[in-house]
């Protein structure tokens, strides 16, 4: 096939992920840069994430999938490095269009506008054993995004599932994602509604995370989730665990009623990463008395099932929105809170635990609310509607009558000398 040469088709398929959800992939074309450097268009129903895990192993069974996820024998006390992080992004978003017009045609849009930025990434991205997963962009429908209130004939439901992004090239890649989903031809706009997200996924980059570490990421969702959520909308702030799509933790089957100690030592009693997840994204109704016994969900606002299937942490809060701005600042808070728990001693979170949190100057280096811009504007804009004053009432208003009889009075007595 030539340079220039595409092709595309577009099938309706069902397909199960690794959990066994069934998820429907219509029209699932993947703008990539080829072998050989040839730009083509493919249909893969696999997340790009799952490249991120060694070619041996096998995603079919979540526990052949952990049990290779090495563990360290001792306590580590030593402070650690930040490691070199992985970031992945799906965008939920609706495409609108003037007069009802086929899926297909829109994944068309979308591949034009998609492909140049693949094969930009192609060439700026570092040297990598497994090249070709890098420069794809899925592109799917979800079941799950409401067309409320356009209607499913005008409002298609899009995600786009970003490839690998290694070396900060996401700082760079988002915006331009963005910027190419907002300025789609033939009057197609992308609009956003509040069943739209925005979920990141975090992995380490050549190798998955160790027991220790995703230890150390559950214990900084425990002690900081209540801080992390004044980034979000009160609509992405469930009240009950079970009740949406992002489910609370620190509100779940396991935690809920604990202290701050208790939650931290019921995460360092996990043995293994399947104990860890039954604790940290338990399954409503499982269990049988024990605790971390009953299965996992990866319906949860930090979705650590994502490890076993993909090699990353899945950050599933955040509102949809197609603002590149936005996305690139949420992004960047994921990641600033990931590498600090990593790199923090287990004598820092039994400290900071035994205090009941973490203790508010550090809250930056977590990128909690404080240091996002994002978090900022939503807490200050409900802040602002606290303090604003109230305006006075005014008395019972006097007919314009009365008020010109009462001026002809003050005039008159005002010429006559009594007034």
């Amino acid at each position: 096939m030539s340079v220039h040469s595409r092709s595309c088709s577009v099938s309706t398929e069902r397909s199960t992920d690794s959990y066994g959800t069934a998820t429907t992939a219509s029209s699932v074309a993947d703008v990539c840069l080829g072998g050989g450097r040839r730009v083509c268009i493919r249909e893969l129903y696999a997340l790009p994430w799952e490249y991120t895990t060694s070619s041996t192993t096998s995603s079919t069974a979540p526990s052949t999938r952990a049990s290779s996820i090495s563990e360290p024998s001792t306590r580590d006390s030593k402070p650690t490095s930040a490691p070199k992080l992985t970031v992945g992004v799906e965008l939920e978003f609706l495409l609108l269009t003037p007069v009802p017009t086929p899926p297909a045609h829109l994944y068309s849009h979308l591949q034009h506008a998609l492909t140049p930025l693949a094969t930009l990434l192609s060439t700026t991205a570092s040297p990598l054993p497994h090249p070709h997963p890098e420069t794809i962009f899925q592109l799917k429908t979800d079941d799950t995004i409401s067309s409320h209130p356009w209607g499913p004939l005008r409002a298609a439901p899009i995600e786009i599932a970003t490839p690998i992004l290694r070396r900060n090239d996401w700082e760079w890649v988002l915006p331009a994602l963005c910027s190419a989903i907002t300025s789609l031809p033939g009057g197609v706009t992308a609009r956003v509604n509040r069943s739209t997200g925005l979920h990141v996924h975090v992995g380490l980059d050549g190798r998955a995370y160790t027991l220790r570490e995703l230890k150390r990421v559950a214990k900084g969702v425990v002690l900081l989730e209540r801080c992390m959520d004044g980034h979000h909308p009160r609509h992405r702030v469930p009240t009950d665990a079970l009740g949406s799509c992002y489910r609370s933790v620190v509100g779940g089957l396991v935690f809920r009623g604990c202290s701050p100690r208790e939650m931290v030592a019921v995460v360092d009693a996990c043995g293994s990463v399947e104990e860890l997840l039954g604790v940290v994204n338990a399954v409503a109704g499982g269990g049988g008395g024990r605790r971390g016994s009953g299965g996992w969900c990866r319906l949860y606002k930090y979705n650590f099932t994502a490890v076993v299937g993909y090699g990353s942490v899945e950050f599933r809060q955040a509102a949809g929105t197609v603002r590149g701005g936005r996305v690139r600042e949420w992004v960047r808070c994921v990641v600033r809170f990931v590498e600090r728990a990593v790199g923090t001693r287990e004598e820092e979170w039994e400290e900071w635990a035994a205090r009941g949190e973490v203790p508010r100057g550090l809250w930056r280096m977590f990128g909690a609310p404080s240091a996002c811009g994002w978090g900022r504007r939503f807490r200050e804009r409900g802040e602002w509607k606290k303090k604003k004053k109230k305006k006075k009432k005014k008395g019972r208003r006097v007919p314009m009558r009365f008020r010109l009889s009462r001026r002809r009075k003050s005039v008159y007595l005002a010429r006559q000398g009594r007034g």
